[in-house]
């Protein structure tokens, strides 16, 4: 069980009208979590392959605080929370071509996560619930490490995840 995704920020946004101003504090927060399991096979010394079964969950909030300047105004405040479960699968590899050199891979497929989202106001009479489906993105990477010395090993991976795909 690893941390998958941790969101804890806050920014305030200055609105300005011709007749009005307020701030808008808004705060994103909470994180998701994978679980995995891996069955692991070497059929070759000096070569490994696995598949993972992962699993996804996690609560995601988005608070937005409305706070006017003006006193004929009321403050105001809504929430949205966003819980997220699901199965993923993955494959990863890993190769000794020499002695001393290692190299490695991995691919997560798109994982099929349930996603419940809950909007709260105090200016609505009930709070709003809607699920749907949703994934992330296709997770890769890929590193080598070469052992110069018996204490000095120099490494080095990529990863990438591309967001604007989820």
């Amino acid at each position: 069980i690893v941390p998958y995704s941790i969101t804890d920020f806050r920014y305030i946004l200055t609105v300005r009208t011709d007749n009005l101003s307020y701030n808008e504090n808004i705060f994103h927060e909470g994180n998701i979590t994978r679980a995995q399991f891996a069955l692991i096979w070497s059929p070759l010394p000096g070569l490994g392959l696995s598949a993972n079964f992962n699993y996804f969950f996690g609560t995601l909030s988005d608070r937005y605080q409305l706070q006017f300047d003006d006193v004929n105004y009321f403050d105001s405040s809504h929430e949205i929370e966003y819980r997220i479960a699901g199965p993923g699968i993955g494959f990863s590899m890993d190769l000794s071509p020499a002695p001393k050199l290692n190299i490695a891979g991995f691919i997560d497929l798109k994982p099929s996560i349930k996603l419940d989202r809950q909007f709260s106001s105090p200016l609505s009479l009930s709070d709003e619930r809607l699920t749907s489906s949703a994934s992330f993105p296709i997770h890769y990477g890929f590193g080598a490490s070469y052992q110069i010395f018996r204490r000095l090993l120099v490494t080095t991976d990529y990863s990438r995840q591309n967001w604007s795909e989820g």
